[in-house]
């Protein structure tokens, strides 16, 4: 992890390209197992011709960038944490054979999650271009794909209630059949989640960073707590509800917090 972090850094100060990484990380692990003692930092200065109190000052401004997307990196992991818990959580609370049967529904989900996932990472410069030319243009259309993404969910959701109990056979088998009821109502929440994505990206668009992690850890938190009581008496039904809940409380927070940061910034521009 901490080799990752320091390759990132490094690209990001335009020291060494992934791929100078990698082979120079070879060479100075070599060096070191043939009695080399030299610091990795140094040996990197050394081979990219810098003067170590130059390479250590790039690489500084680089740190300060990581340090300043700190709030993100921290709505990054506890989001993680609320969409992705659910698995290990069946399995530790329910046993193996459940948190198999769930996921067998989350495997269909993930696929369409990085679909939805595209294009999320589409329609975030655009927001970033739309905030920059016309702000009133920009909110707008940040309400519409917002609303859009959840109108979209619920037809496609619905769509999958018709059809899941023989679909779900037809792929998986006889014996995932008990499971079926559990894949619209995950899938449902993946497209809430592209709600949640738009006013994120607003909000960081509008330098809000503070708002989405106050938005999603109490969600975090308090979806965490409910699995400990919910999935011993509600089994995986609770699993796929309480997941479902996290995300549309997290877009409802989401939109909250997105239109208290619209009025803000029209109060502070009066």
């Amino acid at each position: 992890m901490a080799l990752t972090s320091i390759k990132q850094i490094l690209a990001d100060a335009d020291l060494a390209t992934p791929v100078e990484f990698l082979d120079l990380t070879k060479e100075w692990r070599v060096a070191a197992e043939n009695g080399s003692e030299e610091p990795l930092l140094a040996f990197f200065a050394r081979e990219k011709g810098l003067a170590e109190d130059t390479f250590l000052e790039r690489l500084a401004k680089a740190g300060e960038l990581f340090r300043e997307a700190r709030l993100i990196w921290a709505f990054n992991f506890s989001y993680f944490l609320l969409a992705n818990m659910a698995l290990p959580m069946t399995y530790f609370l329910l046993g193996k054979t459940d948190s198999g049967l769930f996921g067998s529904a989350q495997q269909l989900v993930v696929a369409l999650q990085m679909f939805l996932h595209y294009f999320g990472i589409i329609m975030a410069p655009r927001l970033v271009v739309w905030r920059q030319a016309d702000v009133a243009m920009f909110r707008r259309r940040v309400l519409l794909l917002a609303g859009g993404a959840a109108a979209a969910g619920l037809l496609f959701s619905g769509g999958l209630w018709l059809i899941v109990e023989w679909l779900y056979p037809l792929i998986f088998g006889e014996a995932y059949a008990s499971a079926s009821g559990l894949l619209p109502v995950l899938v449902l929440g993946k497209f809430f989640a592209v709600g949640t994505a738009m006013f994120t990206w607003a909000l960081w668009a509008e330098h809000r960073d503070r708002l989405p992690v106050l938005c999603c850890l109490p969600c975090c938190l308090v979806s965490g707590a409910l699995y400990f009581w919910l999935l011993p008496i509600y089994g995986n039904t609770a699993a796929a509800w309480l997941t479902l809940g996290a995300e549309s409380t997290l877009m409802l927070f989401s939109a909250l917090a997105f239109a208290w940061a619209v009025r803000q910034s029209r109060l502070e521009s009066a």
